[in-house]
């Protein structure tokens, strides 16, 4: 699976400085980036992103858009428990990278990661209550369309035995609920419109509670995790590897045509199939 943590983590790419790239000593001279890598990286992703809807066997890559999760619980919304079931999130590949910023002299990777329309689908199970209103116990069906928009700074680490990781200076996600819709709750349909806007109005404020209270623990989670890729490499094989020119998809792989609307449609109807 490293070849698919390195795509992913490429999102974030390489900056110029007054229009040439700044490379740090640790790089022999002929190994030094030549043209622009930032153009390189993100049609790398756009390859990746192209076909996430297939399952790519020769790199040991699942299909991604959508992939389906088991359960998932919501235990950090006071007076509420929340479980999740066969949920399914679909539209990955439509990511995009706004902001895309390196130093390579300082070994710091800068990016901007957006999904305007993120789609969740799942079975839920509720129990809770809105404090002097009413108690709340149901279960259904539930969808959200989601933006997510992520800041994140990065550093590439060099140990002693000069091999890398990943060091998060910053990682600041934003999220927007555009719209929310659950069923089997309420068979007043104006109660349920009620509870469908209270959820979508506070949706933000929740999120960003609950990441003032739990950034440190989830970026101690992540580090390892970024850092797996590179566990093997030094920093002059990154760079071999990632100026190499060789097409990391060939005629052997699934087309590039996720982003196709006939395409996206029968995948999604394949997984709900399952």
């Amino acid at each position: 699976m490293n070849i698919l943590f390195i795509i992913l983590f490429l999102t974030i790419g390489f900056n110029e400085s007054n229009g040439k790239h700044i490379v740090p000593d640790i790089f022999p001279l002929d190994m030094a980036p030549k043209g622009p890598l930032e153009d390189k990286f993100l049609n790398m992703i756009k390859e990746f992103t192209d076909r996430m809807c297939h399952e790519i066997t020769r790199l040991n890559i699942p299909r991604l858009d959508p992939f389906n999760l088991e359960f998932f619980d919501i235990d950090f919304i006071p007076n509420f428990e929340i479980k999740l079931e066969d949920i399914e999130v679909s539209r990955l590949s439509y990511l995009e990278i706004p902001k895309l910023k390196i130093n390579m002299a300082f070994q710091k990777i800068d990016a901007k990661i957006q999904l305007d329309n993120l789609q969740l689908m799942s079975n839920y199970k509720l129990k809770g209550k809105i404090p002097g209103l009413m108690d709340i116990d149901g279960e259904g069906k539930l969808s959200v369309d989601i933006g997510v928009t992520i800041e994140v700074l990065v550093q590439l680490k060099t140990s002693i035995d000069k091999k890398l990781s990943i060091k998060i200076l910053k990682l600041e996600p934003k999220l927007i609920v555009n719209k929310f819709r659950i069923t089997g709750l309420f068979e007043d349909e104006e109660l349920n419109q009620f509870f469908e806007d209270m959820i979508q109005d506070l949706a933000s404020e929740i999120f960003d509670d609950f990441w003032t209270e739990n950034e440190q623990m989830i970026i101690e989670l992540l580090e390892p995790f970024l850092s797996a890729p590179f566990d093997d490499l030094t920093p002059m094989e990154l760079l071999a590897l990632l100026t190499s020119g060789e097409p990391i998809f060939n005629e052997t792989d699934p087309p590039p045509n996720c982003k196709e609307s006939s395409v996206f449609l029968e995948n999604i109807q394949k997984v709900r199939k399952v």
